[in-house]
């Protein structure tokens, strides 16, 4: 609703020049100091070949990735506790002011809750099924998770926590 009602900000603007830089530039972000959000910067660079700079087009990949935090909450709060519990994350996260706003910049914050809360689902369900392939798939989405926003080191004492307490 209302994605493109205002002008993109300086933020925005410098994550769609950083994402349309050639690619050895854009490559280089991963092992520069003090860059912050290179992945998103890559995985942005086609949707935007694919469907211009406009407003719209730049801020509707964060759009993507902020509705699917919506069942990726519910699918964690039925690992964690309950149905019903799910059902309430997913609302809340779904009237969140904060991912409202963020699912309609073209920035990497719905991209970093949404690898965040799978990298949750994916440890609980490596800690309680033990199978390599939630373990590989759990390395992954926390790697692609520091590779997004330098703050998704702190969902390191939760996860220790979980792995501590056993999911």
């Amino acid at each position: 609703y209302r994605i493109s009602f205002q002008s993109l900000w300086r933020d925005e603007v410098d994550a769609i020049l950083f994402a349309t830089r050639d690619w050895p530039a854009l490559l280089t972000m991963f092992t520069r100091p003090g860059e912050n959000g290179p992945l998103y910067f890559i995985l942005l660079r086609p949707w935007l070949s694919l469907l211009g700079t406009s407003e719209f087009a730049a801020r509707f990949s964060s759009l993507t990735f902020g509705v699917l935090a919506v069942p990726l909450t519910s699918l964690l709060g039925r690992k964690l506790l309950s149905d019903s519990v799910s059902v309430w994350g997913a609302l809340l996260v779904a009237c969140s002011p904060y991912l409202i706003w963020y699912s309609q910049e073209s920035k990497m914050y719905a991209l970093l809750v949404c690898l965040s809360v799978a990298s949750v689902w994916l440890l609980l369900n490596a800690l309680r099924g033990n199978r390599l392939g939630y373990w590989v798939a759990y390395i992954i989405f926390t790697s692609l998770s520091f590779y997004t926003h330098i703050l998704a080191v702190a969902l390191l004492p939760v996860h220790i926590l979980l792995f501590i307490v056993g999911g």
